[in-house]
């Protein structure tokens, strides 16, 4: 994907690759096909991410697209 859509983003630095992350998430999130609001359990880790450290949210990001 990257070869077609994004020549050079593997020079692209960390904060914009967290800004196309957070864009293309939320495009991606307005597009998905059932049109459901956030669970309560999505909506309690949203409250609680100010708990976590740059680098655990980093990590939290991973563990999501896996």
């Amino acid at each position: 994907m990257t070869e077609s859509w994004g020549e050079g983003l593997d020079h692209i630095s960390e904060a914009d690759t967290l800004w196309l992350i957070a864009r293309i998430a939320h495009e991606a999130w307005q597009q998905e096909p059932t049109n459901s609001a956030p669970s309560s359990e999505a909506e309690e880790v949203v409250d609680r991410l100010h708990e976590l450290s740059y680098h655990e949210k980093q990590w939290l990001l991973q563990a999501l697209t896996q």
